[in-house]
């Protein structure tokens, strides 16, 4: 079983949990929930920059909210420990 983080990226670009507690967690999410109309891109990449933060959520709802196009590229990701490595 894996455990899984589901953060708010907040108006800062900061998470709403600490690294200390994302270290414990094999996969973590971040998804700015609130604040839609502010320019977002700093938070977005403050959170990739973390690094515990394995995936960012809900762009495609941000980028229709902004009027933003959006590149999606497809990757396998395996987050399993066995992989060694951080899914990005």
């Amino acid at each position: 079983m894996y455990s899984l983080g589901d953060l708010d990226i907040l108006p800062d670009g900061s998470l709403d949990l600490s690294n200390e507690f994302l270290e414990e967690f094999d996969f973590v999410v971040a998804s700015i929930h609130t604040r839609f109309g502010q320019d977002n891109t700093y938070r977005i990449l403050r959170a990739i920059k973390n690094p515990y933060v394995n995936l960012i959520g809900h762009l495609i709802n941000l980028a229709k909210e902004t009027g933003t196009a959006l590149e999606l590229n497809k990757f396998k990701a395996d987050p399993s420990p066995e992989n060694g490595q951080k899914v990005c």
